[in-house]
C-alpha cells in the first residue's frame, strides 16, 4: 500500500504500479536476501588473513533476546567492520549460551560457504577460476583471532564472563588447527560506548544529588501528582524530544536555536 500510495503522489498521471507483490512474496524476498547477505559476510571474513577484532552485543525485542557478531578484518583496503549476523538466537542468556550461539553462527557460516561453492560447480562446471574465487570453508575460523584479535563487550559482568569463555573456545580452535599455545594471543576489551554510559551515568546520579538537595524544601511542597523531581535523565529525554529535529514527537520543535 505504501508503494501504490508514493507512486501516485510521485507519478499522478502514470500507472507505475501494475500490481502490489503479496505479504509472502515481501516474506520470501526478505528471506533470501538475509542469506545473500550472511552469505556474503561469511565470504568476506573468509578471505580475509586475520580478524582483528569482534564485538558482541546484545539487545531484546518483544521481549526476545537477540545477539549480534561484529567482525572488523583487515586487508589491503584498511580496515572493514562486517556482521556476520545481527540476530542470533541464544538458548537462554548465559554466559555459555551466548558462547555457544556465537560458535554456531560461524559454523552456519562455513556452511554457507559450502552451499556457495556446491551451486557455483553445478552453475558452472570446470571453471576452477570461479571456483578458487570463494574461500574454503575452514577459513572462516574464529583461530584467526588467536593471532592477536581482541574480543570487545558490554561492561557488565556476564559480558565479562562471555568473553573469557569466548577467548578459551578461539584457544582452543587454535590448538586444533595446529596454532602453539605459545603463539595464541587474544586481547579483551570493553565497548567504549558502553563506559560512556557507565561515565556519564556516575555523573548523572551526582549531579541529580546535587539539584535535589539545593531545592528539597520547594519540590516537598508541590503535589506528587503533577510528576515533579529532579531525575535529570527524565529531563534530558524531555528535552530530546521536544528540540531534536528527528524526534518522534508530536510537538517537537523544528529549528529551534537555544542557548544552554
Amino acid at each position: 500500500a505504501n508503494i501504490l500510495t508514493v507512486c501516485s503522489l510521485v507519478f499522478p498521471n502514470h500507472k507505475v504500479v501494475e500490481e502490489l507483490p503479496s505479504g509472502s512474496f515481501v516474506r520470501h524476498c526478505c528471506s533470501i536476501l538475509s542469506v545473500e547477505t550472511k552469505t556474503l559476510a561469511a565470504y568476506n571474513i573468509a578471505r580475509a588473513p586475520l580478524i582483528v577484532e569482534d564485538h558482541s552485543d546484545g539487545t531484546a525485542r518483544r521481549q526476545t533476546h537477540v545477539q549480534n557478531s561484529i567482525c572488523r578484518v583487515a586487508s589491503g583496503a584498511g580496515y572493514r567492520s562486517i556482521t556476520l549476523d545481527s540476530a542470533i538466537l541464544a538458548e537462554d542468556e548465559t554466559s555459555e549460551m551466548l558462547t555457544e550461539s556465537i560458535l554456531r553462527t560461524f559454523k552456519k557460516g562455513r556452511g554457507m560457504l559450502e552451499q556457495l561453492r556446491s551451486v557455483t560447480k553445478r552453475m558452472f562446471p570446470g571453471r576452477n577460476d570461479l571456483l578458487n574465487l570463494i574461500p574454503e570453508p575452514s577459513e572462516l575460523s574464529l583461530s584467526k583471532l588467536a593471532k592477536g584479535g581482541w574480543i570487545m563487550t558490554d561492561t557488565c559482568n556476564p559480558a565479562r564472563k562471555f568473553r573469557k569463555l569466548l577467548i578459551e573456545a578461539i584457544s582452543e580452535i587454535a590448538c586444533k588447527e595446529g596454532m602453539d599455545k605459545a603463539e595464541i594471543k587474544v586481547y579483551e576489551a570493553d565497548c567504549w560506548h558502553h563506559l560512556h554510559n557507565v561515565w556519564f551515568g556516575t555523573v548523572i546520579n551526582k549531579l541529580g544529588d546535587h539539584v535535589n538537595g539545593a531545592v528539597i524544601t520547594d519540590i516537598e511542597r508541590i503535589h506528587f501528582s503533577l510528576r515533579v523531581n529532579t531525575d535529570v535523565d527524565g529531563t534530558l529525554c524531555a528535552v530530546e524530544k521536544y528540540f531534536w529535529g528527528e524526534a518522534n514527537y508530536a510537538k517537537v520543535r523544528h529549528n529551534c536555536s537555544f542557548v544552554a
